[in-house]
């Protein structure tokens, strides 16, 4: 036995299930806005300044890249002057400088006006033969802009 339907009861059905869908989402999208700040929105940053290490981790082959490196950034406001910036090589670094690699000094300049430095990690050829090091940097920060607590080590995974 066939039940015949009512074409009016089925519109009215489509039209309060349509009318209840405009409502939910309605109501999501003016009350979502309440839960991010205009931060959020405009993707700004407004915290305290504060620098870090960009990568934090990478793999590096002294056969395929003898020379790389780690950047450092400005996180907040660029600077109306130059920012030096110093950096350590940590006690938990089992690569050794003058064997593994070579790092220029223990500090870098970011310019006035950008946002970031490269500190350039020369890797000595010939030094592995197998197995693997790792260079961990330490960043410090300066004497106004401190290092961010989350990206101060940046590691270097060095492979022959």
């Amino acid at each position: 036995m066939t039940q015949l339907t009512n074409p009016i009861s089925n519109i009215l059905i489509d039209m309060k299930k349509l009318i209840l869908l405009t409502l939910v989402l309605g109501f999501f999208t003016t009350s979502c806005s309440d839960l991010f700040d205009e931060g959020d929105v405009k993707k700004s940053y407004d915290g305290p300044s504060v620098v870090a290490f960009y990568p934090l981790q990478q793999t590096k082959s002294i056969a395929a890249t003898p020379v790389t490196g780690v950047d450092i950034q400005l996180i907040g406001e660029q600077r109306t002057s130059d920012l030096t910036v110093n950096f350590t090589v940590s006690s938990t670094s089992t690569a050794v400088s003058g064997t593994h690699f070579t790092i220029a000094g223990t500090s870098a300049t970011i310019s006035k006006g950008t946002s970031s430095v490269r500190v350039p990690i020369n890797l000595v050829a010939g030094s592995l033969e197998e197995g693997e090091v790792k260079l961990v940097l330490e960043l410090q920060g300066s004497s106004d802009v401190p290092a961010s607590e989350n990206l101060k080590l940046a590691t270097v995974f060095i492979r022959p």
